[in-house]
């Protein structure tokens, strides 16, 4: 669907299309056109490579994909890490975070880092997996921190992946 690049994300949304995130923000919307040949169309975003856009959810509730940002959080934020959404109609990023992570809350000797998120099936809590600190923090619909977990090393030296059954079953996956 494209050259090179250190992709990050990918999720399936309502109606077929593939989305596909690379960690300088831009998106692929991979899918089929009319006569049912397979197409691939990027998309920039407002994100950059200094956010380092490591997260990929679709969020069923809004219709919109969330991305979460293991850097740079945006203009004006600090002690914070930034989960924004992008509209599937008119494709583009929120000028304004959806979620703020607060890493007062969530650094301890090791930084907090995005590295994959989820939306819970059945809750529609966000679930965000760090790979530096190896933790995995749950914040509620309103974005507020419900919970977070330190995830043992020997079980998953560098989570990477997270993702839901339809019956919420949850699955990380680790370098």
């Amino acid at each position: 669907f494209a050259n090179a690049g250190d992709y990050e994300g990918v999720e399936i949304v309502p109606g077929g299309a593939l989305w596909v995130l690379r960690s300088d923000g831009d998106l692929w919307r991979v899918g089929r056109d009319s006569l049912d040949q397979p197409t691939s169309r990027k998309i920039e975003t407002a994100l950059r490579g200094r956010n380092d856009t490591e997260g990929l959810a679709y969020h069923a509730a809004t219709g919109r994909l969330l991305i979460a940002c293991k850097e740079d959080p945006g203009p004006g934020l600090d002690d914070v890490r930034a989960v924004y959404a992008f509209d599937l109609t008119t494709e583009a990023v929120d000028e304004i975070p959806v979620v703020l992570l607060d890493r007062r809350q969530l650094d301890t000797d090791e930084a907090f880092k995005p590295s994959a998120i989820a939306i819970h099936p059945q809750t529609g809590e966000l679930y965000v997996l760090s790979s530096v600190r190896t933790a995995i923090a749950v914040f509620d619909a309103g974005g507020t921190l419900v919970a977070v977990s330190d995830i043992p090393s020997p079980l998953a030296p560098q989570p990477e992946g997270i993702a839901f059954s339809p019956d919420g079953t949850l699955f990380l996956s680790s370098a």
